[in-house]
């Protein structure tokens, strides 16, 4: 089929009014601010946004790999000094222009944090905002990604030979493979590693699995971009992806027929491809391939 040569994404033209980009490339470098604690003195921290955008760490922590907050468990995200902890302080003790809230987690627990400078503060914010927007209420990842969880367990049940409840790195390679997950192994064996938390070290529970292969397989802005050309569902059927063809794309003369060849190419899940729709995990295949020229 005839086409012209694609382009790189628009998704930062369509997102970025307050200069996300910049905003994400600051917060993975990483700032050092300070931890406010209930009645002693703040703890600095070294705060960053991991490289695939799914949760913010900091240094130094005993916890290690538990130092972290997921930006899917962030509820909301508040300038200034509103939380309660900020409350404890005496007026003058900071800029509000330096002051922000995060609330996450079943508990709504607060991580209330100031930078160095009102700059900083509004970097945060502004990042925080945006990487909440993607998955937030019913467009939550988790909400949204049902019929996705269901088909990771029963491959998590297939790739489980001996029926221990846990996946090897051989066995999660093996997988990788067969699911078309295109990335050097060496970089799968990292993200194994980060993946595995739990005391079991070594294997992944389906917990740890569903986590490894989300943050595997999902960039976060081919999620977005995928929302913004379904409408908001969390697939493409074919209506959509003929569209993103064409105006993403920049192809011409693309054709239903077409688009149903890609589903049935690079879509891993049997319900969607029954029901010919490209799920996240289908979309990042496609944006992967020399077909995507991604």
């Amino acid at each position: 089929m005839d086409s012209l040569p694609r382009n790189r994404s628009l998704l930062w033209k369509i997102f970025d009014c307050y200069g996300v980009e910049r905003c994400m490339k600051a917060m993975q470098a990483g700032t050092q601010m300070v931890k406010l604690r209930g009645s002693s003195r703040g703890l600095v921290r070294f705060y960053y946004l991991d490289e695939h955008k799914f949760c913010i760490r900091w240094r130094p922590s005993r916890k290690s790999e538990k130092a972290k907050i997921s930006i899917d468990s962030i509820h909301e995200v508040c300038e200034g000094k509103q939380s309660e902890i900020f409350q404890r302080f005496a007026d003058g003790s900071f800029d509000p222009n330096c002051c922000f809230s995060i609330y996450y987690g079943d508990q709504m627990a607060s991580l209330d944090l100031v930078s160095s400078n009102g700059e900083e503060a509004r970097t945060w914010v502004t990042g925080l905002k945006y990487l909440m927007a993607g998955i937030s209420d019913e467009d939550s990842l988790s909400k949204r990604q049902r019929t996705r969880d269901q088909w990771l367990k029963q491959t998590f049940a297939e790739a489980d030979k001996n029926g221990d409840g846990c996946l090897s790195i051989n066995e999660v390679l093996q997988l990788m493979h067969k699911l078309n997950v295109n990335l050097p192994r060496q970089k799968v064996k990292q993200m194994f590693k980060e993946a595995d938390t739990d005391d079991n070290q070594g294997t992944l529970d389906f917990e740890e699995f569903c986590a490894f292969y989300k943050m595997m397989s999902t960039r976060r802005d081919l999620y977005l971009l995928m929302l913004t050309y379904s409408n908001h569902k969390d697939h493409l059927d074919a209506e959509d992806l003929k569209r993103f063809l064409e105006i993403e794309q920049k192809m011409t003369g693309v054709t239903k027929e077409y688009c149903l060849e890609i589903v049935d190419k690079f879509e891993p899940c049997p319900e969607n491809k029954t029901e010919a729709v490209l799920g996240i995990d289908g979309f990042t295949n496609y944006m992967r391939s020399p077909a995507g020229d991604l």
